[in-house]
């Protein structure tokens, strides 16, 4: 799918599919194309090129049914300050036509979820943002979606919140809901998505789960070693020898390398054994997902 705001290029060739019990996330600078892949799934833009399929429908057409299989969690939380969250799970559950006793028992249930089981009846004005967040998390899951929209989910949360959302995240995906997360919060997404899309200028550059992205940076490892006693000669001399080893220092019972790849690493450490080290201790510099962000960013912008 395509799509340009006048002469501004939004989405350009953009193929992303998301599977049931699938949680998949977006990244990208600001203007990078994530808020309107969100827009155009819900049906509020319409692509200038392509086609758009929720549950085989096009958004645009599928009206008011294709609506309650999915939900969309914006950054206008639309919380009204007087309401307390049980208030305001009862109000959208009118316009959803949940019975009441739905809210009681699933809404209230979600709020404890979301760790909001203490302020239920605590109107929301007294919120803070993180916690006006969870509330429209657990607004959003009210009516039980197959396909949840999310776009910058975890704004304002503390460590709390995050663990929050991430085990419902995990309990969605067991049961088999689709997840399209848009966001900036690289850690949130190395940790809770299955596949990462990463978006520049409109244009996809990388489409993968996390092992997948990183894999081309688990080279050129910084690699530890700690042994039970001060190394041997003979275990330093050995590594010097060594293909794919460079940057070799030993101080001690302590033996620092970088390592072409893990294989590398591996052999340094058979080497170290064979000659009578004892190795107690073994930590190398992976790359994360912010790694991977910022290359392809950078390679990305240099095109």
């Amino acid at each position: 799918m395509s799509f340009s705001y006048g002469t501004h290029i939004a989405l350009e060739h953009v193929n992303i599919d998301v599977h049931a019990g699938e949680i998949v996330g977006i990244l990208g600078h600001n203007g990078a194309g994530k808020s309107t892949t969100i827009r155009l799934l819900n049906g509020l833009l319409v692509p200038q090129s392509g086609t758009i399929e929720v549950f085989g429908t096009d958004p645009l057409q599928g009206g008011a049914e294709l609506r309650s299989k999915t939900s969309v969690l914006t950054d206008a939380l639309g919380l009204y300050e007087r309401q307390t969250p049980r208030e305001t799970l009862r109000f959208h559950a009118q316009l959803w036509g949940i019975a009441a006793r739905e809210v009681d028992s699933f809404g209230v249930e979600l709020l404890v979820k979301f760790g909001l089981g203490e302020v239920i009846d605590v109107p929301v004005k007294t919120f803070s943002r993180g916690m006006r967040q969870r509330l429209a998390l657990a607004r959003s899951l009210l009516h039980r979606p197959a396909f949840l929209l999310l776009d910058e989910p975890t704004l304002g949360m503390d460590p709390v919140g995050r663990k929050h959302f991430r085990d419902v995240l995990a309990e969605l995906r067991s049961q088999g809901v689709a997840v399209l997360m848009s966001t900036h919060d690289l850690g949130e997404v190395e940790r809770a998505c299955q596949r990462v899309v990463i978006l520049h200028q409109g244009r996809v550059l990388l489409d993968g789960t996390p092992e997948e992205c990183m894999r081309p940076l688990m080279k050129n490892l910084a690699v530890e070693v700690t042994c039970d006693e001060a190394v041997s000669k003979q275990s330093v001399d050995g590594l010097h020898r060594m293909e794919g080893l460079s940057e070799v220092v030993c101080t001690g019972a302590h033996v620092s390398f970088v390592a072409v790849d893990q294989r590398a690493t591996a052999n340094a450490v058979r080497v170290l054994v064979e000659t009578g080290a004892g190795v107690v201790a073994i930590g190398s510099s992976a790359p994360t997902l912010e790694d991977v962000y910022l290359r392809m960013h950078d390679d990305g912008a240099g095109k």
